[in-house]
């Protein structure tokens, strides 16, 4: 096992075996579909593997990954890690991940080492958001053995007020289920899960609780993150605020954007393309959109 493996918990967050040199084997369960793998436990276990393979004592700093093909749940994922360049401050690494003899997966992460200087300058948290106690349960549609229910609690937080012309905007509060100590990695590896699960739905809040079109899938094509402060101080398994924003939607596709944001600080930021419902018909669809 993966120090960082172990750390998170096997069969919960992330868990990997070794599978070689460089080489790791991660169980990803099944998200939104269940014949498709939630694509958080897909970042999740392949920035375990970054981590494990980046020099000692450096966190990460960064990820770009793209979903290549969709991941069966019932198949282990084999994730390869390799060391593209460890310098002096930063250190970089690709993950490829294959499934079936077919590539799924692809990621570079950076690493750094903790710079100890005082938090200089972030977004507050913006006003009239409701508390996560006062807030309806993200999964309040879903069945009651969805995996996913089981590894992190999702708050709605409703609408952000002020959104631009053309932009949707909504705030969600996310946490893990388990305490994922004060190692970097795997406290990164806990934002990585959390990041996909309300990100791209924030495109789809044009249909105002409607079943999306026919033909319409939520999905990310690509996926991205900055980790922004020292990461063993971050606790994940703590009620954290994503303010998500959708101002594009063309060409096929809609970006969509958000930092973790808590009352000391601003964790992380993400950014991901998903597939566009734009194609689709439906009739209640917002003309400025």
């Amino acid at each position: 096992m993966t120090r960082h493996a172990e750390r998170l918990g096997v069969g919960r967050i992330v868990g990997l075996e070794r599978a070689g040199s460089g080489g790791y084997l991660g169980q990803c369960h099944s998200g939104r579909v269940r014949t498709r793998g939630y694509g958080g436990a897909v970042l999740a276990h392949a920035l375990a593997a970054a981590g494990d393979t980046a020099e000692a004592g450096r966190g990460p700093h960064s990820l770009h990954a793209y979903f290549l093909a969709s991941v069966d749940p019932a198949v282990p994922v084999g994730f390869e890690a390799a060391s593209l360049r460890a310098g002096r401050n930063y250190s970089v690494v690709r993950v490829e991940g294959t499934q079936n003899g077919r590539h799924v997966f692809t990621m570079t992460a950076s690493f750094k080492q903790a710079e100890r200087d005082a938090y200089l300058r972030h977004v507050s948290l913006p006003a009239g958001i409701a508390a996560p106690e006062d807030s309806p349960d993200g999964f309040a549609g879903r069945e009651s053995d969805w995996p996913v229910r089981g590894t992190l609690e999702y708050r709605e937080a409703g609408p952000l007020p002020g959104a631009l012309p053309g932009e949707l905007a909504r705030a969600s509060w996310l946490r893990t289920c388990e305490n994922l100590g004060s190692d970097a990695v795997a406290q990164a590896c806990g934002l990585a899960y959390l990041s996909d699960v309300s990100l791209s739905p924030t495109a789809f809040g044009w249909l105002a609780g409607r079943a999306r079109p026919e033909g319409a899938v939520l999905a990310s094509l690509d996926h991205a993150m900055w980790f922004h402060t020292d990461l063993r101080e971050l606790r994940s398994h703590e009620w954290l605020l994503f303010v998500q924003r959708s101002r594009i939607e063309s060409d096929g596709r809609t970006f969509n954007r958000g930092p973790y944001t808590r009352p000391a600080s601003t964790g992380a930021s993400s950014r991901n393309h998903g597939p566009s419902a734009g194609n689709h018909e439906c009739a209640a669809r917002p003309a400025s959109e």
